[in-house]
């Protein structure tokens, strides 16, 4: 949860040996994204995917759930086996709890799985003294 003065809370995860297809990884992290989501109440406005192919981007995928409390999104460089999560919540749900489940969703069967970052940062602080 945030810190007094702040209203927001923004988590930002990197993962290395995260291999497979991209449209089957893109899907299974958008379907269990969702679901953590969603189970700790938080209303979905919105989503998209885009699959790259390797011709103009390097193969992976990027994906948004848009979240009435700010938003999720996935970035993957499949062939290079790189996934970057951003997790933003300005409401009331503490977001760990459901970053920490998509985590171990991703790495679930990813026997080279690395967690390479993990940082959680407050946001909206209405006041200067920090």
């Amino acid at each position: 949860m945030p810190e007094a003065g702040a209203r927001g809370t923004h988590i930002l995860i990197d993962l290395t040996g995260i291999h497979g297809n991209p449209k089957t990884l893109a899907d299974s992290i958008l379907k269990h994204s969702r679901y953590l989501i969603e189970r700790a109440g938080i209303r979905v406005v919105g989503q998209e995917v885009s699959l790259f192919e390797g011709k103009v981007s390097p193969p992976g995928f990027a994906l948004v759930i848009l979240l009435d409390e700010s938003h999720f999104t996935a970035h993957a460089y499949t062939d290079e086996g790189l996934v970057a999560l951003d997790l933003f919540t300005c409401g009331g749900t503490d977001p760990a709890p459901i970053m920490e489940g998509i985590i171990a969703h991703i790495i679930e069967g990813q026997s080279e799985a690395k967690v390479v970052l993990h940082e959680m940062r407050d946001r909206f602080h209405s006041s200067l003294d920090r």
